[in-house]
């Protein structure tokens, strides 16, 4: 009887154990709330667990889970962020795309605006903070006294300032505004473009060790680092909790390297070796372009030396590559535009001088809208903000030489 009590007892307690490691196969499929069509690559987090995983090409995912039901949140670049509760061992998922990926429409722009037509100055940078802009300006390009000034959409000025040797304005990864001198880095408030006298960092300082960051992403910092006379670009990342760098990217023009093993040679048995290397620099050695951006919290990178779009995981695994072609036209430029509010990107033709803006779909690497700039050839610092494009433009009449700043709806 006594042996009987031991061996059920013991057979209670694996029972006990067993359920408590018991573990739920979850799968499912993520499919088009409209179409039904699969979503490839789809990155789920599940809730209570470190790691994400990715979803097939065909939409699929499978996970193991202790605890039943379980939530998760699903993200891909082209549809909105949601999250579920897992009830079922099998489920179907559907997302719903968001706004700025269905189907486009033709863009008709209006006319240019000339902001603060009334006072010349001559502007030299420009930037947003809400509705507000702050540009540097000169009212006398001969005595070269600069202000600091802040407009709002319409042109109408709020705030005026002198300000001694400017530089730039700059944003850095976080979002924060600063003025660049040629000696300090002073910063804005959050609320406001009036400097704060006691808010300021050495120019030196600022250089180092806040300028290179691209951004940030889960604790982690963005940077990159040229190579070979420019031809392979190497980006990285510094994890901020374990305080290590570690190798995110590498990007190679692999022919251009190939060039570079023989050049030495071809300089020296040139006649002037020197205007040897710098006509072989301007004429053969482009630096690699190769952006990072983080686009709908996506972090994306527009490889154009291969002619790919290429969208990285939450983890910084490289889920897709879309492949472009848009680059290839003659009349392409090497610039990308981002809209900070609508999280649009386009990038820049220019033909005869005139500028056209061409929105990328990030579903195809198609060029979906295309809005160009008109009358006005060779315009400047083009940036686009809550669909408007603002550029700077050199008038000859009626201010002749001031760069003005000029705004244009989208």
């Amino acid at each position: 009887m006594r042996t009987f009590s031991f061996i059920l007892l013991f057979f209670l307690t694996l029972h006990v154990y067993s359920q408590h490691d018991e573990s739920y196969l979850i799968q499912g499929k993520v499919v088009d709330s409209i179409t039904n069509e699969a979503i490839p690559n789809v990155s789920i987090e599940i809730k209570g667990q470190n790691n994400n995983i990715i979803c097939s090409e065909n939409g699929s995912f499978a996970f193991h889970s202790c605890t039943f039901p379980v939530e998760a949140s699903f993200s891909h670049i082209s549809y909105s962020t949601q999250i579920f509760l897992l009830k079922e061992i099998k489920n179907t998922i559907k997302l719903s795309a968001k706004t700025s990926m269905l189907k486009s429409v033709v863009i008709e722009a209006v006319k240019p605006k000339m902001l603060i037509a009334d006072i010349p100055y001559h502007i030299t940078d420009y930037d947003f903070k809400d509705d507000h802009i702050v540009f540097i300006g000169y009212k006398d390009k001969i005595t070269k006294k600069a202000y600091l000034c802040e407009i709002n959409e319409n042109g109408d000025t709020i705030y005026t300032s002198k300000i001694p040797k400017p530089e730039e304005l700059f944003e850095d990864y976080k979002g924060d505004k600063f003025l660049l001198t040629n000696s300090d880095a002073w910063k804005f408030p959050e609320d406001s473009f009036f400097l704060d006298i006691h808010n300021y960092t050495a120019i030196e300082d600022f250089s180092k060790y806040i300028k290179p960051v691209i951004l940030e992403k889960n604790n982690k910092l963005f940077f990159k680092q040229y190579y070979y006379n420019n031809q392979l670009l190497q980006y990285y990342y510094y994890d901020k909790y374990a305080r290590v760098y570690n190798e995110f990217v590498e990007i190679a023009d692999r022919k251009k390297l190939i060039m570079l093993s023989d050049r030495n040679r071809v300089i020296a048995s040139s006649s002037d070796p020197e205007m040897q290397q710098r006509f072989e620099d301007l004429a053969f050695y482009q630096p690699v372009y190769a952006p990072l951006l983080r686009v709908r919290d996506t972090i994306c990178i527009f490889n154009f030396t291969e002619s790919y779009i290429e969208l990285y995981s939450d983890s910084f695994n490289l889920i897709k590559k879309i492949p472009v072609t848009f680059n290839t036209d003659k009349h392409w430029k090497r610039q990308i535009f981002k809209d900070e509010v609508n999280e649009k990107v386009y990038t820049l033709y220019i033909t005869d001088g005139i500028s056209t803006l061409k929105e990328i779909d990030f579903n195809t690497g198609e060029i979906v809208n295309s809005v160009k700039i008109p009358d006005l050839p060779y315009v400047q610092d083009i940036k686009i903000y809550d669909n408007c494009v603002y550029f700077l433009y050199t008038n000859q009449n009626p201010y002749a030489n001031y760069r003005s700043l000029y705004k244009m709806k989208i």
